[in-house]
């Protein structure tokens, strides 16, 4: 009788620890990063176009409007400490106001850390995985007015979350310089300009480049170049190529326009 008691003693323990076990396991289970709940946010948020040069400059009304289709990108940092991406939802007719001047975006948020800063880029399309700016699109441009303010400008919003949400509204900067220029041969006086197949506008660091099918004049190449910054032209017509060396020093900013008359040399 002692050896029954003591063998079922043995097997009640054997339960016990095998439930003790199962709840550890089953809480340590439900401690993963993955069984987390997801702090998701979505936000509201009316954004404004600012008026500058460069937005004057790229509508025959002299405005940049926001249009159907349109999305914003939002870079944030999330609480497991990583910068992220989020697209807004697109534009709808309803959501634009004022003209086209001015629009609510809708853009969800997951896991944004409280009052961080935050990026906004108009047009998303200009924004990488990373959320920043891939510049290597200033190299396929095509010297049109309509290329530049449908294909190569885009607008900048800097600043911080309001808790977990984006700011109720925001202004955005254009971030582009634009040139819009006109060509003239140094050994002949004569204007060029309608006969330039490829023109690349550099400043030593960054270089915009526009291959041009039908002729143009004058050429608009948007650039990103920021402060002090001489410019270097170069001009192909055909097998021909024309050079200019920089004669001054520019002082550039973001959203301005210069317009220029640039005489070239034939190499």
């Amino acid at each position: 009788m002692k050896k029954t008691f003591r063998y079922l003693s043995v097997a009640a323990l054997t339960v016990v620890a095998g439930f003790l076990t199962t709840a550890c396991s089953n809480d340590d289970y439900n401690m993963e990063p993955s069984q987390a709940p997801h702090h998701v946010v979505t936000s509201k948020v009316t954004v404004n176009m600012a008026d500058s040069d460069a937005t004057r400059a790229l509508n025959a009304d002299w405005t940049k409007t926001f249009v159907v289709g349109d999305k914003i990108s939002v870079r944030y940092k999330n609480t497991a400490d990583k910068y992220v991406r989020a697209v807004s939802e697109a534009l709808t007719a309803a959501d634009i106001q004022n003209g086209g001047k001015s629009a609510s975006f809708t853009v969800t948020l997951t896991n944004p850390q409280e009052n961080i800063g935050c990026r906004v880029i108009y047009p998303a399309e200009r924004a990488g995985g990373n959320g920043f700016v891939d510049y290597d699109y200033l190299q396929a441009q095509d010297g049109t007015f309509a290329s530049l303010a449908n294909n190569v400008e885009y607008a900048q919003y800097n600043g911080n979350l309001d808790g977990y949400n984006l700011p109720g509204s925001m202004v955005l900067s254009p971030e582009m310089s634009i040139f819009v220029l006109k060509f003239k041969d140094s050994a002949t006086g004569n204007d060029i300009t309608s006969q330039i197949t490829e023109l690349r506008v550099s400043n030593g660091a960054n270089t915009s480049i526009a291959t041009i099918s039908s002729p143009q004049s004058p050429i608009y190449v948007a650039v990103y170049f920021v402060g002090w910054s001489p410019v270097y032209f170069t001009a192909k017509i055909g097998t021909d190529t024309y050079y200019k060396n920089p004669s001054d020093i520019i002082n550039f900013s973001h959203g301005k326009v210069y317009r220029y008359n640039v005489t070239v040399e034939k190499q």
